[in-house]
């Protein structure tokens, strides 16, 4: 609940509606940008802010930088790159089934995807359109 008398935001939800971004951004700019916010001693959840502060701080903000810039997670990326190697791994197991010769290994030479018999010869090749990072 906002303080009138003392201009004070007393939640991350007010503290982020007064900067107009959401609670994330807010928590984000407190770690990354040293927005000004407080905890009571020994109160680790809670947090408060002083308007004039965030007002100052806002100031000093670059105005290209004041808005929230979407970003990725780790774990969005993460998943992404897992996402790609599964549909590669399900792709070469595809292209290998009914193909003369058995292969039993696939490999990826730079940006090539590659098929390999049971002595170790190369059955077939294809050239993929970039290069795979795994």
């Amino acid at each position: 609940m906002e303080h009138k008398q003392d201009g004070k935001l007393s939640s991350w939800k007010e503290i982020a509606a007064y900067l107009g971004c959401e609670e994330r951004t807010a928590r984000r700019w407190e770690k990354e940008r040293a927005l000004p916010v407080h905890r009571p001693p020994g109160k680790r959840s809670h947090v408060y802010a002083f308007r004039e502060e965030l007002k100052d701080w806002l100031t000093r903000q670059p105005p290209n930088e004041r808005a929230a810039a979407p970003r990725f997670s780790r774990r969005a990326v993460l998943a992404g790159l897992g996402g790609s190697v599964l549909a590669l791994g399900a792709g070469a197991a595809w292209l290998l089934r009914g193909r003369a010769g058995n292969p039993v290994r696939a490999t990826i030479a730079g940006n090539t995807l590659q098929a390999w018999d049971e002595r170790g010869r190369l059955l077939w090749e294809h050239s993929l359109r970039s290069p795979c990072a795994i």
